[in-house]
């Protein structure tokens, strides 16, 4: 993650980072790219310097991995909030809950092995030991423990806190609460010195998770606890950018954490994107939150292009690639299948550039032990992330393609659901957005009856823009510009002298092809391709040579 300096924050952003009292809850929220967790980052650094435990709680692991190490060196206390709360619990003191399934791992000196056993519990030599490093523990399950929970009273059980129809991902915050308050006693005193917990994307997580933290921040400001640190929530939240079923409002995160008014500070200006993308990216607002203030930095404009194949995706990809060395890239899919597919087709794709060295990496759920979250690199050139769209919050890329978008399951989740997703997809890239379908059934799905026009959103191969309002779009098609450049000496046009090499630099610009300037060399100028592109150059009087395998002209 890239921290830039103190005195490049905005007012608003000093105010919250210099000023946000530490001994009260305090509510951030704000649209993508205004720098929320950034200034989670830096409060999180003060307060170590403060010796104040703190925890930077993110939604998933990509984003704990993303936002683990900043670019100055400081290593940030980052793990996913269910982690953290699943750690709490089993270290709290806590007795297991009635309704606790599965196994409890047991914790005993090892001199009473044979009173373990005879209580019912059996030795696993692959368990992990929650309170040490190996494997080997002694375990119970839950039927057997609550036949004569006595027999187990001595010793510390390790369990997990009740779920939602046996989901171990879906907690059961009602009964979390209703343990807790029952049995409030029980809880150790130093698992209630947490000090701060930092909340990014506070409103993916229901009301009952922050019913539940309020509950234990009392029990910490206790005062016959002698706690030095009380749970304290500094969350970062943005109601537009909900993709999952369980989440929160801004009004109920502060209702449920009773945030004083002046305890909560908004965000507003757009650090990430360039002007062409936040405006892409405000056509999928779906009047949920508030939008930030447009930048000014400009880019080109987002593209939309039907393909016919993975394999044109891939091409599209490696031209930006080559045009646009020591970038970052992110590649986000909606169905795990098409996510394996192009991990594999760009690997072998971009494996044999000439002196890049470019990593291809990935990510999902499924995939999580051949493709660890913690081994994913961010901030670090020349690298491609190829993950599903439900894990792409909080991060950001120079570029960034959305790929098959008929995979979206907009027909399950309705169009604001579809729209919040790509309202925050969009807003990933920093200078270039590409949305691109393949295959027979792109363009086929719902999902085009969201797109905007083609103000904000050029079409390629495409049908018209649907959405009555917006300018009617038409596929792009290569036109002669008044406009032209010259070549700078890199292989690229840059400087003008003639309409066609205007036109070239605008397509080239779109990623549809790379280009190599041969002329101050008294050669010509080549377009990288095959016949598949003989619709943009023959019209500005390119020529195909099947021996160089691309277009050439003088």
């Amino acid at each position: 993650m890239r921290l830039p300096r103190i005195t490049q924050l905005t007012e608003d952003q000093k105010r919250v980072y210099l000023y946000a009292p530490t001994d009260k809850h305090i509510l951030v929220h704000g649209p993508p790219g205004t720098g929320k967790t950034l200034i989670a980052c830096f409060r999180a650094i003060e307060l170590q310097k403060k010796k104040v435990p703190v925890v930077l709680g993110m939604f998933n692991r990509v984003l704990a991995e993303y936002s683990s190490n900043v670019a100055d060196g400081h290593a940030m206390p980052s793990q996913t909030v269910l982690v953290w709360f699943r750690n709490w619990w089993k270290k709290s003191g806590l007795p297991p809950h009635p309704a606790i399934a599965g196994r409890m791992v047991v914790q005993a000196p090892f001199d009473q092995n044979d009173q373990l056993k005879a209580a019912g519990a059996r030795w696993n030599p692959t368990e992990w030991r929650p309170w040490g490093r190996g494997r080997g523990a002694w375990t119970v399950d839950a039927e057997k423990y609550w036949v004569n929970p006595e027999l187990f009273a001595e010793w510390k059980l390790w369990h997990e806190p009740p779920s939602v129809d046996k989901d171990s991902n879906q907690i059961d915050w009602s009964e979390v609460a209703k343990h807790i308050m029952d049995h409030e006693s029980a809880i150790l005193d130093n698992m209630l010195d947490l000090g701060t917990l930092l909340v990014d994307e506070g409103q993916d997580f229901p009301p009952g998770f922050y019913k539940t933290l309020r509950q234990i921040s009392a029990l910490s400001a206790d005062p016959e606890r002698k706690v030095a640190h009380p749970l304290r929530c500094f969350v970062l939240a943005d109601e537009n950018q909900q993709i999952t079923e369980q989440n929160s409002t801004l009004k109920q995160i502060a209702e449920a954490l009773k945030i004083a008014d002046e305890n909560k500070y908004l965000l507003l200006d757009n650090f990430r994107n360039s002007k062409e993308i936040a405006e892409l990216a405000r056509q999928f607002f779906a009047d949920v939150g508030v939008l930030p203030r447009l930048p000014s930095r400009s880019s080109a404009t987002p593209s939309y292009a039907c393909v016919g194949s993975h394999s044109e995706v891939v091409q599209r990809i490696k031209i930006w690639l080559t045009n646009n060395p020591g970038k970052e890239v992110g590649v986000l899919v909606f169905s795990d299948a098409t996510r394996g597919a192009l991990v594999t087709a760009l690997q072998g794709a971009l494996g044999g550039m000439r002196g890049r060295g470019i990593t291809v990496q990935t990510y999902s759920w499924k995939t999580r032990k051949e493709n660890k979250a913690e081994n994913l690199l961010f901030d670090t050139p020349d690298v491609v992330t190829v993950i599903n769209a439900q894990s792409c919050k909080g991060l950001e890329f120079d570029a960034v393609f959305i790929v098959d978008l008929h995979e979206a399951p907009i027909g399950l989740y309705g169009p604001d659901r579809f729209k919040m997703q790509m309202f925050v997809a969009v807003s990933r890239g920093r200078d270039c957005v590409s949305l691109v379908d393949s295959g027979r059934q792109a363009q086929a799905g719902k999902y085009y009856e969201c797109l905007p026009g083609d103000a904000f959103l050029e079409r390629e191969n495409a049908a018209p823009a649907l959405k009555s309002g917006k300018t009617i779009a038409k596929p792009v098609q290569p036109a002669v510009s008044a406009a032209s450049e010259k070549t700078d000496g890199t292989g690229s046009a840059s400087g003008a002298n003639s309409e066609w090499e205007s036109e070239l630099l605008k397509l080239e610009k779109k990623g549809i092809f790379s280009v190599s300037d041969r002329r101050p060399k008294g050669g010509a100028v080549w377009v990288n391709g095959g016949n598949e592109l003989a619709r943009f150059v023959e019209p500005l009087g390119f020529v195909y040579s099947a021996k160089r395998e691309g277009w050439w002209r003088k």
